[in-house]
């Protein structure tokens, strides 16, 4: 899945946003955050066996957490209305407590995606989405921000 260049401002961002948001409850939601990538059977990036035409849906929500957060949820689905696939993703952090851990770990779905057919495409998500051939385009990511 495509990584940002600015890895370690983002693990700041991300500590610092967890620590903030949880605050007492020290649990933290997120919807609809981060990236998705739409994965066909045509792609290299993943090793993979995917049916001609299948294609698998992966979702990133944050990067940057340590293991004293837990995750209690994780999902995502995707819907078809037309040439437009659109992804929701939901996830559930819970603080452990106790000092902040220094490993990188990410909030990560994956779920099924339509069958592709040839043509034009529009994989939507966040808010914001990117169109896309088939045949062509064999991994295709959008990014909520």
């Amino acid at each position: 899945m495509r990584r940002t260049d600015h890895r370690e401002l983002t693990r700041a961002a991300g500590i610092w946003l967890l620590a903030g948001v949880a605050g007492c409850s020290g649990v933290v939601d997120f919807s609809n955050q981060g990236s998705a990538c739409l994965v066909s059977g045509d792609s290299e990036t993943f090793d993979q066996a995917l049916d001609e035409g299948a294609s698998t849906v992966f979702v990133e929500m944050v990067e940057g957490f340590g293991s004293n957060w837990q995750v209690e949820e994780a999902s995502c689905d995707v819907t078809v209305h037309g040439s437009t696939i659109r992804v929701r993703s939901r996830g559930k952090l819970r603080d452990r407590g106790g000092p902040e851990m220094e490993d990188l770990r990410y909030l990560t779905a994956g779920c099924p995606g339509p069958l592709l057919t040839e043509g034009q495409w529009t994989l939507a998500y966040g808010g914001h989405s990117v169109s896309f051939a088939v045949p062509g385009d064999a991994d295709v990511c959008v990014d909520s921000e």
